[in-house]
């Protein structure tokens, strides 16, 4: 991961929801997301990993709008990218143009940027294309299992 600190960057959580659902989610109001796999893009700063390990817990208080859908969908995979907490728009923008996903909810996970939200619905394919690693042109991005045991 291109000389900086391991354990900070960007982070994709791919999930399933397995059925149509509608959840409230904080400010944002009560939502409906359809069935299918959708990809959370967050970064953080320092302890990227223990971040991570948070939202893939269903049980949680509730801090961000991830730890509200969190309980209604299946963490698949999650994908580790470089970058800085200024890049996480910018993969948002590039997983939208390079794997056809679009944007679920106005404003989810982006009431700190000017964005139009931080989770997409994605078509399956864009999940299999990231587990050959993806290649965003800012630096590298891997998949990492071992978070998800």
């Amino acid at each position: 991961m291109s000389g900086r600190a391991v354990d900070s960057g960007l982070y994709i959580i791919w999930m399933r929801l397995p059925v149509e659902t509608r959840v409230p989610i904080g400010a944002l109001g009560d939502i409906a997301f359809s069935e299918g796999l959708y990809a959370y893009v967050g970064s953080a700063q320092r302890h990227r990993q223990a971040r991570i390990r948070r939202h893939l817990r269903r049980d949680k208080p509730k801090r961000w709008h991830i730890d509200y859908l969190r309980p209604h969908a299946d963490v698949v995979s999650v994908t580790l990218c470089d970058g800085k907490k200024a890049d996480e728009c910018r993969l948002v923008k590039w997983l939208i143009e390079s794997l056809g996903a679009v944007r679920a909810c106005p404003g989810f996970g982006a009431s700190d940027c000017g964005c139009g939200g931080h989770l997409l619905v994605a078509p399956e394919q864009a999940l299999y294309s990231v587990t050959r690693g993806i290649g965003w042109p800012s630096g590298t991005c891997f998949m990492a299992m071992e978070l998800m045991q």
